[in-house]
């Protein structure tokens, strides 16, 4: 299982810069990811109106996912995956390290960050093809399970005969719904080859 830690965490020095991923603050904002010649990715949040630099935080590796935000006990938080098997939660507007989990391999996909009656949850999933639902105010864990081989997918967070889930591939060919709650397989899907990108859901 992931390591839990905590500390602060360098501030972001940027040489040269390449553009990553940007993604909203819920409050208004935009949150850049950027990385360098030197591997020193971190994440640059900007105020929408003006452009106005917030906040700097290096996050010490610029293969990054794209961020995903939302308000979790009357905070908004950022969760950001890495591919040095990171997994980093950040107040949204600070910039200050709420927790980080370290995963036994990349993590090339975002997390998905969602409500639910238990408390807010991060569910990320990692080319060790473990799939984590995580306490989004602590970090902690709450239950894991593991898939047959790597996964590159972003999960997708449904409903599910009224239970919250998550729709994730793996390259073990499987495509998989889990319980949000316990992590528990609710079906499977078996495709002919492996399964690396996310599903998509469409309304009925």
């Amino acid at each position: 299982q992931g390591q839990h830690q905590r500390g602060e965490l360098e501030d972001l020095v940027l040489g040269e810069t390449e553009l990553a991923q940007q993604c909203l603050h819920p409050d208004g904002g935009v949150i850049l990811e950027l990385g360098d010649v030197l591997q020193r990715g971190g994440l640059v949040a900007f105020a929408a109106a003006d452009g106005k630099v917030l906040w700097r935080r290096a996050l010490g590796d610029n293969q990054i996912t794209a961020a995903v935000a939302s308000k979790v006990a009357g905070q908004t938080i950022l969760v950001v995956g890495s591919a040095d098997g990171s997994l980093t939660a950040l107040q949204a507007d600070s910039g200050t390290p709420l927790w980080r989990q370290v995963e036994l391999d990349a993590i090339r996909s975002p997390p998905a960050l969602v409500a639910h009656p238990a408390g807010a949850l991060v569910v990320m999933a990692s080319k060790y093809g473990m799939v984590r639902g995580l306490d989004a105010a602590t970090g902690r864990e709450r239950w894991h399970f593991k898939t047959g081989d790597r996964i590159t997918a972003a999960p997708l967070v449904t409903t599910i005969g009224g239970r919250a889930a998550a729709i994730i591939g793996s390259y073990d060919r499987q495509l998989y719904a889990l319980d949000l709650g316990d992590g528990q397989v609710l079906w499977r899907y078996t495709a002919r080859g492996g399964v690396f990108s996310a599903a998509a859901v469409a309304p009925t």
